[in-house]
């Protein structure tokens, strides 16, 4: 498991994972965050981003 591991972690370090972020916000504002996140249509692409 630990060599699976190891190569999962290197992906995104190698650049060939990567994940698309379809929004940022600060920590203050997680609930407007969860907005998007939960949107009946769904139309955030990407990760929601929240920052200390």
């Amino acid at each position: 498991m630990r060599t699976d591991l190891t190569h999962v972690f290197r992906l995104p370090r190698d650049g060939v994972l990567t994940a698309r972020i379809a929004a940022r916000f600060p920590l203050s504002e997680a609930a407007a965050a969860m907005e998007p996140a939960e949107s009946s249509g769904r139309t955030s692409l990407g990760k929601i981003i929240l920052i200390p």
